[in-house]
């Protein structure tokens, strides 16, 4: 009885999150985010520092609520520039996982633990935790075998060390940050940042998604890479 119980579960909890894919990818096309975006770039424009520490805030919240990351990440890009949008969205980024963290090992901690404990991936990265905490938390961050949510959540129901989650998420969650705050800036003012490069058209065009590229094609190198060392690390583990 209890493979049919576990399929059905498993199948649940799928259709759950599809639900839930759904009725996100629905809000970021109907609801006026562009307009919010420009609202909110006009008040942090006048008002830097409060802007700036409103982002970090709104951007904690809105992972524990499971906005997507990449929406956060842009977010930051598209309001505040690449440079200040990458310190501030990578600042955000291990604060919003932490907070998580605290939510799914406290109040939520029964419901979280019921969503990981059919899922091969993560309990294959839970046995190895112990031995290689801090190096399991940056590979899992840096492959993406989870999205970075779910693993803020499923994280808080294992035994890693608070300090190991923090500065591993932190480092691990560079590439990305850095990629999508660089498309979210672009999003921004395309015209503004490829006449910066000071190339006629459309030369700037192609510097700019050139840099797109190269950031995307570096993460998915990264990506790749830690894939492959995680298997081996969970793999050894495992002997």
């Amino acid at each position: 009885m209890s493979e049919p119980t576990t399929a059905t579960n498993s199948k649940r909890r799928l259709l759950g999150a599809g639900i839930l894919l759904i009725i996100m990818i629905t809000l970021v096309w109907t609801l006026p985010i562009e307009e919010w975006l420009t609202a909110a770039q006009v008040w942090s424009e006048r008002h830097p520092w409060q802007g700036r520490v409103g982002y970090v805030v709104a951007f904690i919240i809105g992972a524990c609520i499971m906005v997507p990351g990449s929406l956060l990440f842009m977010s930051g890009g598209y309001l505040f520039g690449f440079v200040w949008g990458g310190v501030l969205a990578a600042v955000a980024t291990p604060l919003a996982a932490s907070a998580a963290f605290y939510v799914g090992a406290t109040v939520a901690r029964k419901q979280v633990a019921q969503l990981v404990a059919d899922n091969p991936r993560f309990n294959a990265i839970d046995r190895a935790i112990d031995e290689k905490g801090w190096l399991i938390v940056l590979l899992t961050r840096l492959s993406m075998v989870l999205p970075y949510n779910v693993l803020n959540y499923a994280y808080s129901v294992t035994r890693v060390r608070q300090g190991d989650y923090f500065s591993a998420t932190a480092l691990g969650m560079l590439p990305p940050v850095l990629l999508f705050v660089y498309i979210g800036a672009a999003a921004n003012n395309i015209d503004a940042l490829t006449n910066s490069s000071g190339l006629p058209e459309p030369w700037g065009k192609v510097v700019l998604f050139a840099g797109v590229g190269l950031l995307a094609a570096a993460m998915f190198i990264i990506q790749r890479t830690a894939t492959r060392i995680l298997k081996q690390s969970i793999e050894s583990t495992d002997q």
